[in-house]
């Protein structure tokens, strides 16, 4: 599970975000375990294939990583 340590971060942290199709700087909101979601306000788009669209709640399973920014 890509969300591994998303539990550490608080609210407002910045983090770096990388996902199956992007790569991007956000601001960190909340971690939901039960839905193994994270979500995010999106700062900074990095990469994107076919233009950066993202949604702000990410899927645990289409996070390949998040850490500090």
């Amino acid at each position: 599970m890509a969300c591994t340590g998303s539990d550490l971060f608080l609210p407002g942290d910045l983090v770096r975000v990388v996902t199956t199709t992007n790569d991007f700087i956000a601001i960190f909101i909340q971690f939901n375990p039960v839905k193994l979601q994270v979500t995010v306000e999106i700062v900074n788009p990095i990469t994107g294939s076919g233009g950066f669209v993202t949604s702000n709640v990410l899927l645990c399973g289409d996070i390949v990583s998040i850490s500090p920014a």
